[in-house]
């Protein structure tokens, strides 16, 4: 399935408008020591958000998978930007009471929703001008 997304920016500060297909737009911005007026996410932070909330949907969808149950699922994604790449990405989760027993089930354990998210990510990029 194709997915479309479109930034789009007018002379001014450093923000743009960006729409997701077919029904969400979001305004993102950079800091106003960075030329932008803060008042919207900067796009290392929706990087940032993509990972999070992707890996965060691959643990709901395996811990079902699974048959087993959660009461709540909470994942931090910390990321150390140094220029212009993140030097070092971290992913903390949280899993409240996912086998109440203290088994830690395989199938969490070998890290299937990692690679779900990662999975995600390896693509090839290809460029072009219109």
């Amino acid at each position: 399935m194709e997915r479309e997304v479109s930034a789009s920016w007018m002379p001014g500060p450093l923000q743009c408008d960006v729409s997701i297909q077919p029904d969400f737009e979001i305004l993102v911005d950079e800091p106003v020591s960075a030329g932008g007026t803060g008042k919207g996410p900067q796009p290392t932070d929706l990087l940032l958000a993509s990972l999070a909330s992707c890996y965060t949907l691959a643990l709901v969808y395996s811990v079902n998978k699974l048959g087993l149950t959660a009461d709540g699922i909470d994942v931090k994604v910390t990321g150390t930007y140094d220029g212009p790449r993140f030097s070092d990405l971290r992913i903390a989760v949280r899993l409240v009471g996912v086998d109440p027993d203290g088994r830690r089930h395989r199938g969490l354990r070998r890290g299937g929703p990692f690679l779900s998210a990662a999975t995600t990510l390896s693509c090839r990029c290809r460029r072009g001008s219109r």
